[in-house]
């Protein structure tokens, strides 16, 4: 019987970004354009929504030959930073499930296109997001 990989993306905390910080934002200047905001009024957003970024991770994911080999099963949370430009920098591994699931998510995160960026006031910020990745046999 031939086993079937699932990958299970999960979203947090409403429209499917789980902001990494909760602080209150302080008002924006042209000196502070480098300040990572966490909490701001337009939330930084996949271009075409979350269901385009969960067609994105379904198409491009794949399990580590190893990983299969090994069995290796967990949940991987990412965390990056969303420019102002759209380009995603930072990625980092913020809750591991061994190297190899966590090297796939990261390359992931790493490979996705531009996202519309997080704005406050008409202005565009960076922000820090977390994704979380289950990885998982079925």
């Amino acid at each position: 019987m031939k086993k079937r990989l699932i990958f299970i993306f999960f979203a947090m905390f409403g429209y499917g970004y789980a902001l990494a910080n909760t602080e209150n934002t302080p008002e924006a200047s042209e000196k502070d354009s480098d300040y990572v905001y966490v909490r701001i009024e337009q939330k930084p957003q996949f271009e075409g929504g979350q269901q385009a970024l969960l067609d994105y991770i379904n198409k491009n994911l794949v399990y580590p030959k190893e990983a299969i080999e090994q069995k290796i099963e967990g949940k991987v949370l990412v965390s990056f930073i969303v420019n102002t430009d759209g380009s995603i920098s930072d990625v980092e591994v913020v809750k591991s499930a061994g190297k190899l699931l966590d090297d796939e998510a990261i390359r992931l995160v790493n490979e996705m296109p531009k996202w519309i960026p997080a704005s406050n006031k008409g202005k565009k910020f960076r922000t820090k997001l977390t994704l979380p990745f289950n990885f998982k046999f079925n």
